[in-house]
């Protein structure tokens, strides 16, 4: 036969069960710090010159790239933890044809 259950204690299975779930989240994603992952980059991000893309566990990373990788998988260095997402810095230097040449006419 099935019981009633309080509605308060229930509300508060609900968030120790959100709780333990988020720790196991954020444990996980806390084991990438210092690591490298291929990231795709999907879109721009709030600030300029960020892009936001998904770890191959689908995180967000947000990472400080070109637009150039839009629509490219690259591999980033995981520096920190946020709330919701992870952030780095490209593991690899730009390849040249990222690179604006100086030109003779640039004074130099």
């Amino acid at each position: 036969m099935f019981s009633p259950v309080d509605t308060k204690d229930a509300g508060a299975v609900e968030a120790a069960v959100q709780a333990t779930y988020l720790d196991l989240f954020r444990d996980a994603d806390a084991t990438l710090v210092g690591r490298t992952a291929d990231v795709l980059f999907e879109k721009t991000g709030r600030r300029p010159g960020q892009l936001i893309g998904r770890s191959p566990y689908l995180q967000p990373v947000q990472v400080m790239a070109p637009t150039s990788l839009l629509g490219e998988i690259a591999p980033v260095r995981i520096t920190a933890l946020g709330t919701n997402s992870l952030f780095g810095m490209l593991a690899q230097a730009p390849q040249l044809h990222d690179i604006v040449p100086l030109t003779a006419s640039a004074g130099l």
